[in-house]
Protein backbone atom coordinates (compact mmCIF):
# COMPACT_ATOMS: atom_id res chain seq x y z
CA UNK A 1 0.00 0.00 0.00
CA UNK A 2 2.81 2.33 0.78
CA UNK A 3 4.41 1.38 -2.69
CA UNK A 4 1.08 2.33 -4.19
CA UNK A 5 1.00 5.76 -2.72
CA UNK A 6 4.03 6.16 -3.14
CA UNK A 7 4.31 6.02 -6.78
CA UNK A 8 0.98 7.50 -6.98
CA UNK A 9 2.64 10.51 -5.22
CA UNK A 10 5.90 10.38 -7.38
CA UNK A 11 4.03 10.24 -10.82
CA UNK A 12 1.45 13.38 -9.65
CA UNK A 13 4.48 15.22 -8.66
CA UNK A 14 6.15 14.12 -12.02
CA UNK A 15 3.33 15.40 -14.17
CA UNK A 16 3.27 18.80 -12.09
CA UNK A 17 6.77 19.30 -12.74
CA UNK A 18 6.96 19.04 -16.61
CA UNK A 19 4.77 22.10 -16.96
CA UNK A 20 7.26 24.20 -14.81
CA UNK A 21 10.07 22.76 -17.52
CA UNK A 22 8.28 23.68 -20.50
CA UNK A 23 7.39 27.36 -19.12
CA UNK A 24 11.13 28.41 -18.70
CA UNK A 25 11.79 28.40 -22.41
CA UNK A 26 12.36 31.55 -24.31
CA UNK A 27 8.81 32.50 -26.12
CA UNK A 28 10.39 35.04 -28.36
CA UNK A 29 12.32 32.05 -30.28
CA UNK A 30 9.04 30.32 -30.38
CA UNK A 31 7.17 33.77 -32.56
CA UNK A 32 9.66 33.92 -35.30
CA UNK A 33 9.27 30.89 -38.03
CA UNK A 34 12.30 29.19 -38.33
CA UNK A 35 12.91 29.84 -42.30
CA UNK A 36 10.78 32.35 -44.05
CA UNK A 37 9.28 31.31 -47.52
CA UNK A 38 7.77 34.14 -49.85
CA UNK A 39 4.03 32.75 -50.91
CA UNK A 40 4.05 32.45 -54.41
CA UNK A 41 0.58 33.26 -56.00
CA UNK A 42 -0.32 30.67 -58.81
CA UNK A 43 -1.72 32.07 -61.62
CA UNK A 44 -5.33 30.26 -62.63
CA UNK A 45 -5.15 27.40 -64.69
CA UNK A 46 -8.23 26.52 -67.58
CA UNK A 47 -10.28 23.33 -66.11
CA UNK A 48 -8.84 20.22 -67.66
CA UNK A 49 -10.85 18.53 -70.75
CA UNK A 50 -11.71 15.66 -67.96
CA UNK A 51 -14.08 17.95 -65.80
CA UNK A 52 -15.08 20.14 -68.97
CA UNK A 53 -16.70 17.13 -71.03
CA UNK A 54 -16.59 14.03 -68.42
CA UNK A 55 -18.44 15.41 -65.35
CA UNK A 56 -21.13 16.71 -68.23
CA UNK A 57 -21.24 13.30 -70.14
CA UNK A 58 -21.50 11.55 -66.69
CA UNK A 59 -24.79 13.84 -65.73
CA UNK A 60 -26.40 13.36 -68.70
CA UNK A 61 -25.94 9.36 -68.74
CA UNK A 62 -27.50 9.57 -65.07
CA UNK A 63 -30.16 11.69 -66.02
CA UNK A 64 -31.20 9.15 -69.18
CA UNK A 65 -30.66 6.02 -66.69
CA UNK A 66 -33.11 7.62 -64.15
CA UNK A 67 -35.26 7.95 -67.32
CA UNK A 68 -35.16 4.67 -68.86
CA UNK A 69 -35.51 2.90 -65.54
CA UNK A 70 -38.62 4.70 -65.03
CA UNK A 71 -40.10 4.44 -68.16
CA UNK A 72 -39.07 0.36 -67.83
CA UNK A 73 -40.89 0.73 -64.40
CA UNK A 74 -43.77 2.09 -65.87
CA UNK A 75 -43.94 -0.15 -68.93
CA UNK A 76 -43.94 -3.04 -66.77
CA UNK A 77 -46.64 -1.79 -64.51
CA UNK A 78 -49.40 -1.04 -67.52
CA UNK A 79 -48.58 -4.74 -68.66
CA UNK A 80 -49.00 -6.49 -65.67
CA UNK A 81 -51.93 -4.72 -64.11
CA UNK A 82 -54.97 -3.86 -66.19
CA UNK A 83 -57.51 -0.96 -65.47
CA UNK A 84 -61.26 -2.30 -64.22
CA UNK A 85 -63.84 0.03 -65.72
Amino acid sequence: MRRLLASLILTVALIAAFPVAAGAVDLALQNEPAVEVEVEEEAEEEQPWTSRFLVPLFVVVAVASIGASGAVYLGRVKRRYTVAE
